[in-house]
């Protein structure tokens, strides 16, 4: 009885099968209780009338082995009539009996409940509809990445944190099944990123304004410090304030502006340009102090002036000299206009 009750409920076997309770072995005694006998030959059941004998015969056709037939023997789970894919799972793995694939299946799922085991997906199918998200730390509750990912102080940022463009990567996040702990992970690594890159191309600008002005220098040749100073000229003639030259700056380099001003002066004709201009306008007076500083680092780096600056006798001392202090003035005085603007 109890073999009789763990097969069916193992192998979803359907009700009321293998009746007669001697169907496993084949040739077995098709039922004692009516004193049936069918060892091997596949006798119905050999005992005489009652209900035994008739019981006893049903099992015995159940259990009938090679002798009854003639034929090849049934698998041992044949009389069980179960479905074609346990079938093809109990061919596929060649258990011997019923013993053996009961073992199987205990192993299975003691191993599966020990390692705490979830369903794989499917990556061909519809990855988001898996259930295995939230063991993973996805939230069905979109708001609460916003909550989980918080936007930084602002004082802690060297740039401008853009709400709008993270409140999108938060609803990506969440639509696309990422967990929450790996969403912030995502979020916090992109802020330092970028907040290391802002510095480094601060740190960077200085250096990238004096490459290229010494690049300007070198295809000017020996005129680059009379092109420099009709470029000065031209500003100063085109009323150029410090508003208009700074914008001028933020979409080109020193360099480059100095050369557009240059090529101007040459247009206008050196009898149409003005001179001087002073630390307070023209073009001078509208760069900033960075690139005043770096100006005058490139003026103090050429031969021309060091030679000036060791011989007082040099032919352009004064000339060099006056530059210079013109250019540590016009520093000066971009450095006190920032000051300003920033406490504005």
């Amino acid at each position: 009885m109890m073999r009789t009750y763990l097969l069916s409920s193992i192998f979803r076997a359907p009700e009321g099968a293998g009746a007669g309770g001697a169907g496993a072995d084949p040739g077995a005694a098709g039922g004692a209780g009516g004193g049936g006998a069918a060892a091997g030959g596949g006798a119905g059941g050999a005992a005489a009338g009652g209900t035994g004998g008739a019981a006893g015969g049903a099992g015995a056709s159940a259990g009938a082995g090679p002798g009854a037939s003639g034929g090849q023997a049934e698998p041992w789970y044949a009389p069980f009539k179960l479905d074609k894919d346990l079938v093809e799972h109990i061919e596929g793995k060649k258990f011997a009996d019923i013993g053996t694939a009961l073992r199987s299946g205990f192993e299975a799922d003691k191993v599966a409940r020990s390692r705490n085991v979830i369903e794989k997906p499917d990556p061909k199918g519809d990855i988001k509809s898996w259930n295995g998200w939230e063991t993973l730390g996805w939230q069905k509750d979109g708001a609460k990445y916003g909550a989980e990912i918080a936007p930084p102080d602002p004082k802690s940022l060297n740039f401008t944190y853009d709400g709008e463009m993270w409140d999108s990567f938060k609803k990506l996040a969440h639509e696309n099944r990422i967990p929450v702990a790996q969403a912030k992970a995502m979020h916090d690594g992109l802020l330092k990123f970028w907040g290391e890159r802002v510095d480094r191309l601060t740190q960077d600008g200085s250096k990238k304004l004096q490459d290229a002005n010494a690049a300007l220098d070198a295809k000017w040749g020996d005129k680059a410090q009379a092109n420099r100073e009709r470029a000065r000229r031209a500003a100063t003639t085109l009323g150029v304030t410090a508003e208009q030259f700074a914008a001028i700056e933020k979409v080109s380099d020193g360099a480059s502006t100095v050369e557009l001003f240059n090529k101007i002066g040459e247009l206008m004709g050196e009898e149409r340009l003005q001179t001087g201009g002073g630390a307070g306008g023209g073009a001078l007076g509208g760069m900033s102090s960075t690139s005043l500083k770096a100006e005058r680092g490139r003026l103090e780096a050429t031969d021309d002036f060091k030679a000036a600056l060791n011989d007082p006798k040099h032919p352009r001392r004064a000339e060099l000299m006056a530059r210079r202090d013109e250019l540590i003035e016009a520093e000066a005085a971009a450095r006190d206009r920032e000051g300003g603007r920033r406490a504005a």
